[in-house]
C-alpha cells in the first residue's frame, strides 16, 4: 500500500508549539507590566495638577505597551487561527491525494496485469501479477477502514459503492488464482521441458531452427480462464464487462475524490493519469 493513508488522515487538534506559548507569555507580561506602569504613575500623580514630566513619559510608556500588547495579541490570535484553518485544509488535500493515489495504485496493478499476462503468456508472469493484484486488494481494504465517517461521512457514502464494487471484480481474480495457478504452473514447468527437449534435438538432428515449435498448454489455460482469460485476450465482449465491472467504479472514485482538490491539482492528476496510461499500453504492446 502506499505512503499510508492513515498518515494524512486530518481532525487531529494542533497543539501549541513552545515558540507560540513564549509568545504568549511574552504579550500577557508586557501588558501586565505596561498595566502596572500606568497605574503607578496615575496613582501618584492623580492629585497632582503640575505632574513631573517624567512620571507623564513614564505614564505614556505603560499606557504604549498595554495598546501594543493587546492590539498586538488580537493580530497574533487571528494569524494563529488563519494558520490553522490553512494547516487543517492542508491536511484534508494531503488525505485527498492519498486516497487517489491508491486508488490509482489499484488500477494500475489490474491494468498491468492485464498487459502484461497477454504479453509475456507464462506462468510466472500470471503469478507475479496476481500477487500485485491482492496487494491492490489490501490496499481497497486499508482505504474502506480509512474513510471514517467522522471525518467526512459524505465522502465515504459516495465511494464505497464503487470500491466494494472493484473489490468484487478483484475478488473473482483472486479466487480463481488460488484455484489454478497449481495446475497452470505445472504446466508451465512441463511446457519448459518439452522445449528443452525439443531444442536438443533440432540442434542434434542439425534442423532449421524456425522448425522450432514451443508447447504453450500453460498459455492455453490461463486463455481459457473464466475471468482472467478474456481479459488478456482483448476479447471486446470481456473488455466491455472490464469497463463496466471495474474501470467505470474506479473513474468514478477518481472523480469524486479530485472534485476536493484544487482545480489546478486536478488537471495535472489528469494529464499523468493519460501519461501513465499511454506508458502501460506502450508496456504491454512491445513485450508481444
Amino acid at each position: 500500500m502506499p505512503r499510508g493513508i492513515f498518515c494524512g488522515m486530518p481532525g487531529t487538534q494542533r497543539k501549541p508549539s513552545a515558540s507560540e506559548t513564549a509568545d504568549w507569555k511574552g504579550i500577557i507580561g508586557a501588558a501586565v507590566g505596561g498595566a502596572i506602569a500606568w497605574g503607578i504613575v496615575f496613582a501618584s500623580t492623580y492629585e497632582q495638577t503640575d505632574p513631573h514630566p517624567l512620571w507623564i513619559a513614564l505614564g505614556n510608556t505603560g499606557l504604549t505597551l498595554v495598546v501594543v500588547a493587546v492590539v498586538g495579541g488580537f493580530l497574533r490570535e487571528a494569524f494563529n487561527r488563519r494558520e490553522a484553518v490553512r494547516q487543517k485544509l492542508d491536511e484534508e488535500y494531503q488525505f485527498y491525494r492519498n486516497v487517489l493515489a491508491d486508488v490509482k495504485s489499484v488500477y494500475d496493478a489490474v491494468e498491468r496485469a492485464r498487459l502484461l499476462i497477454g504479453a509475456h503468456r507464462s506462468a510466472k508472469t500470471y503469478g507475479e501479477e496476481l500477487r500485485a493484484i491482492i496487494d491492490a486488494r489490501v490496499t481497497l481494504h486499508n482505504l474502506k477502514r480509512a474513510l471514517i465517517p467522522e471525518f467526512e461521512a459524505r465522502l465515504a457514502k459516495e465511494l464505497l459503492p464503487h470500491m466494494e464494487a472493484c473489490q468484487r471484480f478483484i475478488g473473482k481474480l483472486i479466487t480463481e488464482y488460488r484455484s489454478e495457478y497449481l495446475t497452470i504452473s505445472r504446466q508451465q514447468a512441463l511446457d519448459e521441458a518439452i522445449n528443452k527437449v525439443r531444442r536438443d534435438w533440432i540442434a542434434k538432428e542439425a534442423l532449421d531452427p524456425k522448425s522450432f515449435e514451443a508447447s504453450q498448454l500453460a498459455w492455453g489455460l490461463i486463455a481459457a480462464l473464466e475471468q482472467m482469460g478474456p481479459l488478456c485476450t482483448d476479447e471486446d465482449d470481456s473488455y466491455a464487462g472490464y469497463r463496466t465491472e471495474f474501470l467505470s467504479h474506479i473513474d468514478a472514485m477518481s472523480a469524486i475524490v479530485r472534485s476536493r482538490l484544487p482545480v489546478s491539482e486536478t488537471v495535472a492528476t489528469r494529464a499523468s493519469a493519460l501519461t501513465e496510461a499511454g506508458r502501460l499500453t506502450l508496456t504491454g504492446t512491445s513485450s508481444r
